[in-house]
């Protein structure tokens, strides 16, 4: 790159001219790798660079968001069809005149150097005269330091036309007035760089550290550093050198662990920095966990938050009643753990005399309660109980655990021991939680009717997770029905308790029948009602359960009627959690694909839950998804990484489920070495897992063996085997899944027996296995066109390709039917198209066809072709029908971008 001074030049031609007259080779500066998460901004910026009318740029973001990896790839993108230059503002010298372009002046007659003015006539002439026409564009990168007459220099060759600017800065108030009519003019094209997203921001740790990463290390490093792309490789670097950011299975997955000593320290010099106001409020913050923002003004100037938040250290939650809380929990916990006792209590005692008597929210009331406990101070039992259970309702089983181990338990405290075993459950600790209720029946204390119902619910969450545990659990839960003793609201919980039980044991024909005995109507909420917190839970189970019974339609009926009938301020997070699971497998089972995915993004979205399971399930929900509908290379991108950070954390019950699914994927793309060795690490896992993990684990593990399976009618005859046994147990959904799974490699058994279950199910799969079973029986192609067509709207592929593949296999076929199934085929193909996918298909050709597959996409015509690879003209012809039908693709279009899907990096 030719360079002069703090000006670097690049002419797009394969030479420039130094001061001295010599030449030398030049590029455009840019970064190898390219800027993720900016493609839209980049896109824009083009569009106006490129553009007849002399337009410039403006780029502003805080320090750190990309602003310098921006320009450099917007100058790389323009390409050789523009002159580009790259200016950097410096604080040092912009007390110099001219200091700023540097060397670049001395192209100039020295006479030309004086006056702004002049300067911009001489720079103008070399500039027109080195770009023959093309456009010039001049990239200043921290453009608040331009020295002044450099400024002046600029401003006004823009403004004359002679070139155009992209500006980058951190504060546009902060430029010379030689730039003012860019900020202000309509001629501008202004972008702000907001954080990174966490999906972009995956992907650029994934650059970084050469590999995938989990969700949760993701997610993490992207709270940690605000989105800001420079703090994202300060945190990684800081997690790699605490070991805490470790490589899994190839996958970079994240353990668990407090701040480590670099952490600390960092964190540490941070807030020592501060003035005395900041810390004061981050101190609170740290320690109450969230405080409402009106409280939080009575306590300091609104002056101090706002500056808090440009620092990004703190947000505001505005979803509901505003409330203010640190942006990244790991702050705070350096923070509690710094903080001297004295200064604790001192600050608790403030802000107890600011809030006085005024309400305040429950979040609020718990952080105040676990702010008194490690202040010290003598706390009622039964506040650090609540405290303790609506952490656990907000998914943070590890701060309820701290709650819960702050106090000597008493023996004969009933509420305090199934708080105790509701946080070990919800940590995973069964066993530990079967040892403590030991101990306590040793005691043998007598209960009241309330203690004895609230202790068995507790119990059979124990016991139903242990193996041979659900016998125990059923015992107790009848004991507690011998002593609600006709109690309503007992009696509601216990045949909560009930269902879920029934449910973990897959009983959901039973659960239909004792709980919809007149319909579902009788269930439905009435127009204005709203649902207990307890109801809403037995109810989303109950939908489930018509789901599984292949009643999908009612059973979204149902959620639909809970979901208006919701309490006013909402339920706890984990009823919600465990809410959009409900509606997730329904909408699973019953092909609606597309809200699926809108139920992982609003899940990812929603900033006020944790990140625990959302993060964890939500790649396992997004690699569920995948699968079903034919995205198989992002579905491992998605269930790789799963399935290394739950087993490091430990956080079973769920692995199943994401082994076996991983596995199908694997056979689906051929793969059978990795397939092989998840179905090991599956067949290995002992756990008394929900009976849907169990089930559906079972169901892609009958799937992955279909498709490695030699002896393909043993594997047939296995699927139908285990759909007759669910259908004795009234679970005709899963039976119809298994027959549609066999009845797509063509079986005529598995065909007619999907055909009749389709008779017993709802939903629009239904009717498509009612069409694919009459197609398979009569060879009939329009009933066999129809379930494609049906199973396309579904994005149900892998039925798509196994229908068009039968109908090409089907003699004799008409022209127009061979072009409607090889249409289906290659819109399939296309829209599932991945790198990987599309360079395993082009592997399929010749070294010759392959070629001539390349040719075409980089624009070349038959006759080049020709002459390049000495072939006729019909031979050349010849070699594209071939690709064509290997491929298959239907013409030079489809063609081109197969090959260009192979190009990209993946």
């Amino acid at each position: 790159m030719a360079e002069w001074g703090h000006v670097q030049v690049g002419t797009g031609r394969p030479q420039s001219q130094r001061a001295d007259g010599s030449r030398r080779d030049v590029v455009v500066p840019h970064h190898g790798t390219r800027v993720r998460g900016r493609d839209s901004q980049i896109a824009a910026a083009l569009a106006v660079l490129r553009g007849s009318t002399a337009r410039s740029v403006l780029i502003v973001g805080e320090a750190g968001s990309g602003k310098t990896a921006l320009l450099g790839q917007l100058l790389h993108d323009l390409g050789p069809g523009a002159e580009v230059l790259t200016v950097r503002g410096s604080a040092a010298i912009s007390g110099s005149d001219y200091a700023s372009l540097g060397l670049l002046l001395s192209e100039l007659p020295e006479s030309s150097v004086g006056h702004p003015f002049a300067v911009a006539d001489g720079l103008a002439r070399l500039l027109a005269e080195r770009a023959h026409g093309r456009p010039v564009v001049v990239g200043v990168d921290n453009a608040e330091a331009v020295d002044p007459r450099s400024a002046i220099v600029l401003g006004e060759l823009c403004a004359r036309g002679a070139v155009r600017l992209v500006l980058c800065t951190s504060d546009a108030d902060q430029l010379h007035p030689g730039f003012e009519h860019l900020v202000y003019s309509d001629g501008v094209l202004r972008i702000e760089l907001p954080p990174l997203s966490l999906p972009d921001a995956a992907l650029v740790l994934a650059d970084d550290l050469g590999g995938m990463l989990s969700r949760m290390a993701a997610f993490t490093i992207w709270e940690a550093a605000a989105g800001n792309p420079r703090y994202l490789g300060m945190m990684r670097m800081s997690l790699l050198a605490d070991d805490r950011l470790v490589l899994e299975d190839g996958i970079w997955v994240l353990r668990d662990g407090g701040p480590r000593e670099r952490d600390r320290r960092l964190a540490l010099e941070r807030l020592h920095g501060m003035r005395a106001e900041h810390r004061r409020i981050l101190d609170i913050l740290a320690c109450v966990r969230e405080l409402p923002l009106p409280l939080l003004l009575d306590i300091a100037g609104h002056e101090a938050l706002d500056e808090l938040m440009t620092l990004r250290l703190i947000l505001v939650d505005q979803r509901r009643a505003p409330a203010v809380r640190l942006r990244h929990p790991g702050l705070g916990d350096v923070i509690r753990a710094e903080l001297p006792l004295l200064r604790r209590r001192a600050l608790h005692d403030d802000v107890l005399a600011v809030i006085g008597d005024r309400p305040v929210p429950a979040a609020t009331r718990a952080g105040l309660i676990e702010w008194a406990v490690d202040a010290r101070e003598r706390v009622p039992v039964a506040d650090v109980l609540a405290a303790a259970e609506f952490a656990l309702q907000s998914l943070e089983p590890a701060r309820a655990a701290h709650l819960v181990a702050s106090f000597p338990r008493s023996t004969d405290d009933v509420h305090a021991l199934v708080t105790t075993l509701e946080v070990f459950c919800a940590s995973g600790q069964y066993h530990r939680a079967a040892r403590e209720l030991e101990d306590w029946r040793r005691h043998g204390f007598a209960l009241t009717d309330a203690e004895f119902v609230d202790l068995a619910i507790a119990e059979q969450g124990v016991y139903r997770n242990l193996p041979d545990g659900y016998a125990r659990a059923g015992d107790v839960l009848i004991a507690a029905r011998g002593r609600a003793d006709g109690d309503v609201g007992l009696l509601a919980r216990i045949e909560t308790a009930e269902v879920e039980l029934a449910a973990h044991q897959g009983h959901f024909a039973d659960i239909i029948a004792t709980h919809l005995p007149d319909g579902l109507d009788a269930l439905m909420p009435r127009p204005g009602s709203v649902l207990t917190p307890d109801c809403v839970t037995r109810t989303g189970w109950i939908a489930e359960s018509l789901a599984h019974v292949g009643r999908t339609d009612d059973a979204l009926r149902l959620i639909a009627g809970v979901r208006l009938a919701l309490p006013p301020d909402g339920v706890s997070p984990l009823a919600g959690f465990a809410f959009t699971e409900h509606e997730f497998l329904i909408r699973i089972l019953s092909g609606d694909f597309a809200t699926c995915r809108a139920l992982v993004a609003a899940g990812m979205d929603d900033t006020g839950r944790p990140p625990g399971p959302i993060v964890l399930n939500g790649e396992l929900w997004e690699g569920l998804v995948d699968s079903l509908t034919g995205h198989h290379d992002r579905a491992l991108a998605s269930l790789r990484p799963a399935i290394a950070q739950l087993a490091v954390d430990g956080r079973a019950p769920v692995l199943p489920l994401a082994l076996a699914t991983a596995a199908y994927n694997s056979a689906r793309l051929g793969h059978t070495e990795e397939a092989a060795a998840f179905l090991g690490r599956l067949d290995a896992y002992a756990s008394n897992a929900a009976w849907v993990v169990r089930r559906y684990a079972e169901y892609f593990r009958n799937a992955t063996r279909l498709l490695l399976d030699e002896d393909r009618p043993a594997a047939v005859a296995a699927l139908l085997a285990e759909s007759r046994a669910d259908e004795e147990r009234g679970l005709r959904q899963m039976a119809f899944d298994l027959a549609l799974t066999a009845a797509i490699t063509g079986d005529a058994e598995a065909a007619r027996t999907a055909g009749r279950l389709a008779e017993t199910v709802q939903g629009p799969v239904a009717a498509l296995a009612r069409r694919l079973a009459a197609g398979i029986a009569t060879g009939d192609p329009e009933q066999l066109l129809a379930a494609g067509t049906a199973a396309e709207r579904l994005e149900l592929d892998a039925v798509v390709v196994a229908v068009a593949d039968r109908m090409l296999a089907t003699e004799p076929l008409t022209p127009a039917h061979r072009r409607a199934a090889r249409g289906l085929l290659q819109r399939t193909q296309q829209r599932t198209a991945t790198p990987a996918v599309a360079t395993r298909r082009l592997e399929t050709l010749t070294p010759m066809e392959r070629d001539v597959a390349d040719a075409v996409a980089n624009g070349t015509t038959n006759e080049e072709l020709g002459r390049r690879l000495h072939l006729s003209r019909r031979t050349v012809e010849w070699h594209l029908a071939n690709i064509y039908e290997k491929l298959p693709v239907t013409g030079r279009r489809q063609l081109a971008a197969l090959v260009e899907t192979a190009r990209t990096p993946a």
